[in-house]
């Protein structure tokens, strides 16, 4: 425990050095504007306890609780920003608030996909944070809030579904070829990543292109529907269009791995 509160100490230590510009020379321009624009994030990470406090428990506990704030501060944020350009909530949360939770699960499988001898570590990551997200991130404020009207109002939770059952449809549409993707390339490259760099490139192309579809047709969605108009010919016609877009997303990887 003793080595752990010096180790800890000598981070504050080289925090203040950087925020005072003492200590080694300083790096490029560059280098300090991104260590100035880090340092309200590095003052407050500095506040996680080293893992021996207590086998590592108190580093955990900290470390989750940071992690809710830093949540909680994102959404508001991206939710105060929809608002200002007028971008409805489900768009906010499908671009912005998603996209910014999963850069430090993009960063991590990343880092795993470099280290680890297999693809489990970096895959397993994306699905299991995305299993947290589901059952602990909806179902534990969910069950909260039903047995808080259940006993304090003696009524039941309501959520209105509006367009959830379109956007995981067409995020299942994306799962699915993603997921055969990945299939093509065990078949025709012999691994889930890495392979020759026209293979790469295209499953990445192909994998990025899916997810623009998928944010495109959710967000055409959304718009129509708020704005009251439904027409189901368009509907099948748009719908038949990133199915198409998504083939052709699907095909040019394949192709380029099998050649």
């Amino acid at each position: 425990m003793h080595h752990g509160t010096l180790a800890w100490a000598e981070q504050l230590r080289a925090l203040l050095r950087e925020a005072t510009c003492s200590g080694e020379a300083a790096g490029s321009i560059g280098d300090r504007a991104f260590s100035y624009f880090a340092l309200p994030v590095n003052c407050v990470l500095v506040l996680i306890p080293p893992t021996e406090y207590l086998g590592g428990w108190v580093c955990f506990l900290v470390s989750l609780a940071l992690i809710g704030v830093v949540t909680a501060l994102l959404s508001d944020l991206a939710e105060l920003f929809g608002c200002l350009i007028g971008l409805p909530d489900i768009l906010t949360a499908t671009i912005l608030v998603a996209t910014g939770t999963s850069l430090p699960d993009l960063f991590a499988s990343i880092s795993a996909a470099r280290e680890d001898q297999t693809a489990d570590a970096s895959i397993i990551n994306v699905t299991g944070s995305n299993s947290v997200n589901v059952f602990l991130g909806l179902g534990l404020p969910w069950t909260i809030a039903s047995a808080y009207w259940r006993a304090a109002e003696g009524s039941h939770l309501q959520v209105p579904a509006r367009n959830l059952g379109f956007c995981v449809m067409a995020f299942s549409a994306s799962c699915i070829a993603a997921m055969a993707l990945i299939l093509a390339r065990r078949l025709f490259v012999g691994a889930e990543l890495g392979g020759p760099f026209w293979t790469r490139l295209a499953a990445t192309g192909g994998l990025v292109a899916m997810w623009f579809g998928h944010v495109g047709i959710t967000g055409w969605r959304v718009l129509r529907w708020e704005a009251g108009y439904t027409d189901l010919i368009e509907d099948a016609a748009v719908i038949g269009g990133v199915a198409a877009f998504g083939g052709a997303a699907l095909a040019v990887p394949v192709c380029v791995s099998a050649a």
